[in-house]
């Protein structure tokens, strides 16, 4: 019996999309708290470039950062980034081998105070824009890592969240959960709805599933390549603990039993990301659907995760070139505009 077709899924996943589309919050953080993020990375950048090229005594040159690539890349991969970046805005200009750049003329700093008084609901989002970019001449010098400077309580399974809107994650999660309670309760008589969620950070999906699904008619699995996400976990099997949960290992063969398979799409690595899909192609069963939830992030973003293969979450291109070699044909659903949004995949 086929239990869920990528066609009911996608249909329904379309509907909910729509509706958080057009919500205020939706509109309020596209329209407003997104453009200033990536006002503030806008202003870091500048600014740190700026003081790079003070701190060298010379104008930047090209030749400067092919000598940097030899010495000390990750420092020259984050330096042409901002360039690239400053070019892209009309920032900064290269003239044959200079950079031509200008004095900053408004203080990061400044508008870092400002937002994180008017726009107290995003606060964490300019907090991790903010602590990377007043800090950002200290990583060009060496002194410090960019890792070390992002805020825990903003991780990428945080992240997945923001192009959402403030609260519609919790709406999302909820209402794909009770999709799930449908095609639960619609089973012949005997029949279980068996689930695995993949990720690498940690649960993104499982707490409200876990809270919605009838546990006497569906089986649930927490599966990650991290063995950290795995204790986050251990925390949701307290209060559900009919939770399985399996560390992904390249070696494992499990059985083909899962009627549908949950990724969230916050892996940082495409050889994580290509273990873990590995293991969602031997899960899924023949007829079973697949469902991956990610997002195409704007620059405020990629900024904060520059020392990142990906510069933060793999992106779209990745998991539906992926997808389509382990699962077949994908379809795809794109939430709002093609930067800083989110989509899914069937």
């Amino acid at each position: 019996t086929e239990l869920l077709t990528v066609d009911n899924l996608q249909s329904r996943v379309a509907d909910i999309f729509a509706n958080i589309e057009q919500s205020a919050e939706y509109q309020h953080f596209h329209q407003e708290i997104d453009p200033l993020l990536d006002s503030l990375a806008d202003l870091y950048t500048h600014e740190a470039v700026w003081q790079y090229q003070q701190n060298v005594g010379t104008a930047l040159s090209q030749s400067h950062l092919q000598d940097l690539q030899i010495q000390q890349p990750a420092i020259q991969q984050l330096l042409e980034q901002l360039v690239n970046r400053l070019v892209q805005t009309g920032e900064a200009e290269w003239q044959d081998d200079l950079l031509a750049i200008t004095e900053p003329e408004t203080s990061a700093n400044a508008l870092w105070y400002s937002l994180s008084k008017d726009y107290s609901e995003a606060f964490n989002l300019f907090l991790l824009v903010a602590r990377v970019g007043m800090n950002l001449p200290r990583v060009l010098t060496g002194e410090v890592s960019l890792a070390s400077l992002r805020p825990a309580t903003v991780n990428l399974s945080n992240l997945l969240s923001a192009p959402l809107g403030l609260h519609n994650h919790a709406r999302l999660l909820q209402q794909v959960s009770d999709q799930l309670v449908q095609l639960q309760n619609a089973l012949p008589a005997g029949q279980r709805l068996r689930i695995v969620e993949i990720s690498e950070q940690g649960p993104w999906f499982s707490g409200y599933c876990l809270s919605s699904l009838n546990h006497d008619l569906s089986d649930f699995c927490y599966s990650s390549t991290n063995s950290e996400a795995l204790e986050k976990a251990a925390i949701l099997q307290e209060s559900h603990p009919q939770l399985e949960s399996v560390l992904i290992e390249s070696g494992l063969t499990p059985e083909a039993d899962y009627d549908l398979v949950l990724i969230a799409g916050d892996f940082a690595t495409p050889s994580q990301a290509e273990i873990a899909l590995g293991y969602a192609q031997k899960v899924l069963r023949s007829g079973g659907a697949c469902l991956l939830y990610g997002i195409e992030p704007g620059y405020w973003h990629h900024f904060s995760h520059a020392d990142l293969p990906a510069y933060g979450v793999l992106p779209q291109e990745f998991w539906t070139q992926q997808l389509e070699q382990r699962l077949g044909s994908t379809n795809s659903l794109v939430m709002g505009d093609a930067e800083n949004a989110a989509y899914a995949l069937f």
